[in-house]
């Protein structure tokens, strides 16, 4: 599949947040259940020194996973568990360009946390003795230990890392899946178009952090009102949850606006068909849509479709695996 690296505005920023927040609301309960799933694996894998490397490893393929995840909700299909393994079904040049960049994946994270200690120096052993120490810790040692300047120095150069590594591994996989392309392309592909379009990515870096902190205040406040600092905590946990979710599905809508058609302006809620309910009784289990498959191999490749408008869920009678739309027109073009 050819893929067409455009630019476009600052403002097609916040259409990636809106379409990714619409995504979600559509599906809420398979991508945020999908979202949980891979958190609570992370968390598991974290108790050892390699389960915490395959955590890292499998960033990529997490990334890409959500962005098939949004392609199946625009396709009236619910998303499983399924998306995290297709990427790995290709052909064996894809599933070997996939593993590589989940290896490159945490070489680079075991360099930036490298780095980062030997910033810190002997601050970050001070506060690794404090957690050691068995008994609770002064308050004020911890406070001086995090205000260390050296810690402040490694916090900045441990993000600054991570926001450079991030910037070649942002779109590769996608590139891998649909585009075909090897490890040092897709890298050097995704640079091109996140700088590109630096504006667009910089005002949905924004809008992100805008609406976190707008999220925890109002979390924050509500708790207040009714008087229960533990509401605050348990409301924050599902709030972060719905939101990496919609931050992770919108993934795909930077893809397709910088390589292929332009982010629709608008996802309008697709009308429920009467009667689809009936059918799918009257009928049986057999007559439910099938699974969306793995778009492009190297003997057919297929490009996501153009979500300018998502089509409606296909009739349980004749189970459907979304096609190759046409181009858009002008129209489904943001302005």
């Amino acid at each position: 599949m050819m893929l067409h690296l455009q630019s476009v505005p600052a403002r097609n920023g916040l259409i990636w947040v809106r379409h990714g927040l619409k995504v979600v609301q559509r599906q809420p309960f398979a991508l945020v259940g999908l979202f949980s799933l891979i958190m609570l694996v992370w968390t598991l894998l974290s108790l050892t020194v390699v389960g915490s490397l395959v955590s890292v490893a499998s960033v990529p393929l997490v990334s890409l996973g959500f962005m098939l995840a949004s392609h199946q909700v625009l396709q009236s299909h619910t998303p499983t568990v399924q998306v995290f393994t297709q990427p790995l079904q290709l052909t064996p040049e894809r599933r070997k360009a996939q593993l590589l960049l989940a290896v490159l994946s945490a070489v680079l994270s075991v360099v930036i946390s490298q780095v980062s200690i030997w910033v810190a120096g002997g601050a970050m052993d001070q506060l690794a003795n404090l957690a050691k120490s068995g008994t609770q810790p002064d308050p004020a040692a911890v406070v001086a230990a995090m205000t260390d300047p050296r810690m402040i120095q490694a916090t900045f150069t441990f993000f600054g890392l991570l926001a450079l590594v991030s910037v070649p591994l942002w779109h590769a996989p996608a590139l891998i899946h649909w585009g075909g392309q090897g490890v040092i392309q897709s890298l050097f592909s995704s640079t091109l178009g996140v700088w590109k379009n630096k504006g667009a990515f910089m005002v949905s870096g924004l809008a992100w952090t805008g609406l976190t902190f707008a999220c925890s205040i109002v979390v924050s406040l509500l708790a207040a009102l009714l008087g229960s600092p533990m509401l605050a905590t348990l409301l924050q946990v599902p709030v972060f949850f719905v939101l990496f979710t919609a931050f992770l599905c919108s993934l795909y809508f930077t893809f397709i606006d910088c390589f292929m058609f332009g982010a629709p302006k608008d996802l309008a809620v697709p009308p429920v068909r009467k009667g689809a309910a009936v059918e799918m009784i009257t009928q049986g289990p057999e007559a439910a849509p099938a699974p969306v498959a793995a778009p492009p191999s190297a003997e057919h490749e297929s490009a996501p479709p153009a979500p300018s408008e998502p089509p409606a869920p296909p009739a349980p009678s004749a189970p459907a695996t979304p096609a190759v739309t046409s181009a858009p027109t002008s129209d489904d073009k943001p302005h």
